[in-house]
């Protein structure tokens, strides 16, 4: 897909999953170096103006690397989808690893206002009867209900689409669409003890992996609808991560088509 005709009026996110053979701080420098506003971020859910770059303890890692994620700033048109080019690039000079359980999540929303109930309906209602055809850009590993990270939304509803149709809230919206599983994959996470440091500055003195059990999160599908609570967005966590810019733009690209015009893919 041309990056020309990227929708201007909606905005996206991207977050990119992979492993490294270089320390996080080292990935920062050479992304600077290609002109990527990118900082080592040690835990922030908040939305910030440059590119995160945080440890990823979900991934399995081999001896010798780091699990990442990349976490872009809010981005629209053609200039953002050139800056996530450009960090492509450079985690292809980096030479960073990608496979079936490293993902590439995008999250939009309007660029101007927050979802509103109707229009979001009608999204979801397209996306929802489109998955089949957006599997055709996935791996086999990500299609239908392979991949347990993002699972199938069609699957759960296809049969309740009225009733997506009607919802009265976004609430409701999520409890058709992303309904909370017991089969949520866990997960190992980085738990830190922070303290009081010289001249009252924190510092990190310990630091320890946990394996969290399943939260019955109801974000574990194609189409989280989760995000739409924390961050007014919705989320697509069906690709598998990939440093080709053709594949995520054509990718980011279609997905912002098919929200900007709440039709059917064919």
């Amino acid at each position: 897909m041309n990056i020309e005709t990227i929708p201007e009026d909606l905005r996206f996110g991207v977050e990119i999953e992979f492993y490294a053979t270089i320390p996080r701080e080292e990935v920062q420098t050479m992304l600077q170096a290609n002109n990527v506003d990118a900082r080592v971020v040690y835990y922030t859910n908040k939305t910030t103006q440059h590119w995160k770059i945080l440890r990823d303890g979900s991934l399995d890692i081999k001896a010798g690397e780091f699990g990442m994620e990349l976490v872009s700033p809010i981005l629209s048109g053609r200039k953002g989808l050139t800056e996530v080019q450009r960090c492509l690039t450079t985690l292809q000079e980096i030479g960073v690893r990608t496979d079936s359980s490293t993902g590439l999540h995008v999250h939009i929303s309007p660029l101007r206002e927050d979802w509103k109930l109707k229009e979001l309906r009608s999204v979801v209602l397209a996306i929802l009867q489109s998955e089949q055809v957006l599997d055709k850009q996935l791996p086999v590993t990500r299609r239908g209900d392979n991949c347990l990270s993002s699972k199938s939304n069609w699957k759960i509803c296809q049969h309740y689409l009225d009733q997506v149709n009607s919802c009265s809230s976004v609430e409701e919206l999520i409890r058709y669409v992303c309904p909370a599983s017991e089969e949520s994959p866990t997960r190992e996470e980085s738990v830190m003890i922070i303290e009081p440091g010289i001249n009252g500055n924190s510092q990190v003195t310990a630091q320890s992996n946990v394996t969290r059990l399943p939260d019955a999160s109801s974000r574990y599908y194609k189409l989280n609808l989760e995000s739409l609570l924390s961050h007014a967005t919705i989320e697509f966590r069906a690709m598998e991560a990939t440093t080709c810019d053709k594949t995520v733009t054509k990718w980011i690209c279609t997905l912002l088509q098919l929200c900007k015009n709440k039709s059917v893919l064919l």
